[in-house]
């Protein structure tokens, strides 16, 4: 879970920072200690906009985007203390930390944290304009889109109604597991005209609606549904009532998917003793696993399945962390790819 909170614009932080003088100058020191104690005063503000577990998890991320340009936000700074011992410079500081700064660079940074969970999606809907606009704005916020026409080349006509209906999710759900989706969303648009009574006007009733579905289970995971009535309808019209739709659906669709995890791991060159050393790891480091299932061993490969609320980045690092002779090769939406050196 990620939490970003609004605090006051400025803050002030004492904090202190530290160099080696070793085989450098006590000026070279002095400024390596003054620079690690702002990018300290700077990820003690970070630390009270995002939990540590978020920051400890998404680390990388973080380096690159805010710690790494740490004397961009703080305003000022005055040295309270400074001192040369074991071998060491430290420097204390009061630093004037912009919150405001950092709570703008955070928005954009959420989005690349959030990022790398994205599932697999695959998206239908009864009309072509409301599809493709949807696709559009799924994949601009980076989820991977699985092709829609390849299932409906493999569908009757009639099927794809049905399950626009809400009538075959079963069937969606199979095939798009072999598309590999992770996540599925259904949509419908509709217009009806409606007499005003007393006047001689005609209304356009319009409802646009959506559902999530889990392909696992072929289980309704969230819905939502917009009703408006206008005189005409125009293109403009329907797209804002996409951006409404799209603004309810997305928060939805990132919830329903980090709450119903399944991540996978791919392990290749692997032993069947060291996939029981790694299902131990995981047993005793993952928090809140309710199941690892060994899914398949066959030819020195396997694939694990951890049914948890924990994203796949912490878990590869833990991987990572517990086995040397390991390479995390990729992570991809709920899936981890690892190969086992040396086998």
């Amino acid at each position: 879970m990620l939490i970003f909170l609004i605090l006051q614009t400025e803050k002030s932080i004492i904090v202190e920072g530290v160099s080696s003088t070793n085989n450098v100058s006590l000026d070279v020191a002095r400024d390596r200690a003054i620079s690690d104690a702002l990018r300290n005063a700077v990820e003690q503000a970070l630390g009270t906009y995002i939990e540590s577990q978020t920051i400890i998890e998404n680390y990388n991320l973080i380096e690159d985007n805010i710690l790494s340009k740490s004397k961009g936000y703080v305003k000022n700074y005055k040295i309270i203390s400074e001192k040369q011992e074991d071998g060491l410079y430290r420097v204390k500081i009061i630093a004037i930390v912009d919150n405001k700064k950092i709570e703008d660079d955070l928005s954009s940074l959420k989005i690349l944290i959030l990022q790398k969970e994205r599932p697999r999606i695959l998206i239908l809907a009864n009309e072509e304009f409301l599809e493709d606009i949807l696709i559009e704005k799924f994949r601009d916020k980076e989820f991977p889109i699985v092709d829609q026409n390849k299932l409906k080349e493999k569908l009757k006509k009639e099927e794809i109604r049905l399950i626009l209906e809400g009538a075959k999710d079963s069937l969606l759900a199979r095939y798009a597991l072999r598309e590999g989706a992770e996540i599925i969303l259904i949509a419908k648009y509709n217009e009806n005209k409606k007499k005003v009574e007393g006047y001689n006007i005609d209304l356009k009733e319009v409802s646009i609606s959506a559902r999530l579905i889990d392909p696992r289970s072929a289980e309704v995971l969230a819905s939502t549904r917009i009703d408006k009535s206008y005189p005409n309808i125009t293109q403009t019209i329907k797209n804002q009532l996409v951006d409404s739709l799209f603004s309810v659906l997305l928060p939805k669709t990132i919830k329903q998917f980090q709450e119903n995890n399944i991540v996978k791991i791919y392990v290749y060159n692997v032993s069947f003793d060291d996939v029981g050393k790694l299902r131990e790891v995981l047993i005793n480091n993952v928090r809140k696993v309710d199941k690892i299932i060994l899914r398949e061993f066959l030819e020195n490969n396997a694939i694990l399945e951890l049914i948890t609320p924990e994203n796949p980045t912490s878990i590869a690092q833990i991987i990572k962390s517990n086995f040397k002779n390991v390479e995390i090769s990729e992570i991809g939406g709920m899936n981890i790819y690892v190969r086992w050196k040396g086998k």
